[in-house]
């Protein structure tokens, strides 16, 4: 992962042990309490208005100024969380600071923050020759600017788990010359890396609109007419005598002031409605002309020199490849919902709920949803990268900054895709980015845009909307559970009926009440209830919600001949 200045998040966990050398480490118990992360989480992006939150390498080079010797964390090949110091007795120090980066969800579920404890106690320590600030200080003063006046750079990226800067070219015959090119630079020898790295393509061409119209689609597809839409549909957009079929990826509403708006949008890519990075108005439809949805609204200007220092002199640059559409007829969106086809399948049958935002970190799952792939899964193995996209076999003049890449499958026409994680049995899931191309030559790895950066962007372009959210609408919790008081004497005449009452509060009714007198029931269905003692006991009282939540609550009853009588 590297970059310039935005996109990415993080969420990381961590324990405390000392390792002896290279790859493993000693494993030991710890309590841990995360530190306030200086990263904005996604959905904290999300909702800033003003600007795209920092990038994981930036975030890193956070951890390193605090930790001297820190150079990142990833999960490996096996799963294992994995954290890269020069020192490794820095492990304790260590470890509240990436657990701050890892559970940063605002709603991610129990089950997750568990595992992300388990695996802080287990994880290991490879060891590191640079920190995280080294190299990004590297890379932003010397490689990435000298790398862009090269023909054939296709990326340029800090990878944690090589603990080095790595630059990729289009042509393994032009490894040694890229080499040759940044040998003079003040930068370690070790610190660098130059390797074959196939150009990336954007996952969209325009086609005409007669071979789009003769192409029906079949029932239950992701490519038919789907009211209302979910993410991972096929959507057209048209700019004539083009037409751009691409994914729908997720829908958002937006609120101001906290009060929810009546429009609705959705995300797909920002290539799918040409030019990029120019608001035209394009018109959308889904999945094609004749079955209109909406059109675009927010399409992020580039960024570019001087106004943005990183973004190099004659490039045009972004932290996402998306945009934002807006529906004809606010009914015609399913807020919330991602189809979520069986692994392999373009139909589907059932839809996941969104249900948070999170970043990209190695080793992660990550599943698209296109319309022309269908459900690809496969697993995050790069969360920062710098990539400049390529057309017809030629680089652009574009830098995408920080950029996720995974090795999932994909096809043309899948820009836009949603990427997701899903959560157990798949019928939630956290929003990852925009799936917006990938390579056509091994690893065919896919690419997209962290939602982080999407948000971020789309935020800072059009404040006016107000807070822009993909997530599900969550219901309320629930009430407290129920909570019941009997009242009712404690001191009774021996045979003497007496009545007790309960009074009930919380819980969701409707209720089920039962009596029980030392334990034995002997009403249901009631407050009230009348029994007698001939010795000492107790009357007991359970109350059960709809949510099957309960109480039970005992009295103590004491016999006495001397006691006060009931009366009816």
């Amino acid at each position: 992962m590297n970059t310039q200045r935005a996109t990415g998040k993080a969420r990381v966990t961590i324990p405390a042990w000392l390792c002896l050398t290279f790859v493993l480490g000693c494993r030991v118990d710890t309590t841990l309490v995360p530190e306030q992360s200086g990263m904005q989480t996604a959905h904290a992006g999300q909702r800033l208005g003003t600007s795209v939150p920092q990038t994981l390498d930036e975030e890193f080079a956070r951890i390193a100024d605090q930790v001297p010797g820190f150079g990142g964390a990833f999960y490996d090949s096996t799963g294992v969380l994995t954290v890269v110091l020069k020192d490794a007795s820095a492990l304790q120090q260590t470890q509240p600071k990436v657990l701050a980066l890892l559970d940063n969800g605002v709603r991610m579920e129990q089950a997750r923050r568990t595992k992300i404890l388990s695996d802080v106690s287990g994880m290991r320590v490879r060891q590191g020759t640079h920190d995280s600030r080294e190299l990004l200080t590297w890379y932003r003063g010397h490689v990435a600017p000298a790398a862009q006046g090269f023909d054939g750079l296709t990326m340029t990226d800090i990878d944690e788990r090589k603990n080095r800067i790595v630059v990729g070219v289009r042509d393994p015959a032009l490894v040694d010359k890229m080499r040759e090119f940044l040998g003079g630079l003040d930068v370690p020898a070790g610190a660098l890396e130059v390797l074959w790295f196939p150009a990336v393509e954007r996952a969209s061409s325009p086609v005409s609109r007669a071979f789009l119209a003769a192409k029906l689609p079949p029932p239950h597809s992701l490519s038919a007419v789907i009211r209302p839409a979910v993410g991972g549909l096929k959507v057209t957009s048209y700019v004539t005598p083009f037409a751009y079929p691409c994914t729908l990826g997720f829908n958002v509403v937006a609120r101001i002031n906290g009060v929810l708006q009546a429009d609705r949008y959705f995300v797909t890519a920002s290539h799918c409605a040409p030019p990029q990075a120019t608001m035209n108005g394009v018109s959308t439809a889904q999945p094609q002309a004749q079955s209109w949805i909406g059109a675009e609204l927010v399409d992020p200007a580039w960024k570019t020199y001087p106004s943005d220092p990183y973004c190099l002199q004659g490039r045009l640059c972004r932290y996402s490849d998306a945009s934002l559409f807006k529906y004809s007829a606010p009914g015609d969106a399913a807020h919330g919902l991602i189809a979520l086809p069986p692994v392999g399948s373009t139909s589907y049958y059932a839809a996941t709920t969104v249900i948070d935002l999170l970043g990209a970190f190695v080793g992660w799952p990550a599943h698209m949803i296109g319309q022309a792939s269908g459900h690809a899964s496969g697993t995050i193995q790069n969360s920062c990268v710098d990539l400049i996209p390529y057309e017809g076999g030629q680089p652009t003049d574009i830098t995408l900054w920080c950029q996720g890449m995974a090795n999932y499958g994909h096809q043309n026409n899948d820009s836009g895709s949603p990427v997701i994680e899903p959560v157990g049995d798949g019928l939630s899931a956290y929003l990852l980015g925009v799936h917006w191309g990938g390579q056509s030559n091994s690893p065919f790895y896919g690419l997209f845009s962290p939602i982080s950066g999407v948000m971020g962007e789309l935020a800072e372009a059009a404040p006016s909307l107000g807070e822009l959210d993909p997530t599900a609408p969550q219901p309320p919790p629930p009430p407290p559970p129920p909570s019941a008081i009997i009242s009712g004497k404690s001191v009774v005449r021996p045979g003497n009926p007496c009545t007790w009452t309960a009074s009930v509060s919380n819980g969701v009714a409707p209720f089920g009440y039962t009596w029980y007198q030392n334990s034995i029931q002997i009403a249901t269905g009631t407050l009230q209830v009348t029994a007698s003692f001939s010795q000492n006991g107790a009357i007991q009282f359970k109350v059960i919600d709809s949510l099957g939540r309960w109480d039970y609550e005992t009295k103590s009853v004491t016999v006495s001949p001397t006691a006060p009588l009931c009366l009816f």
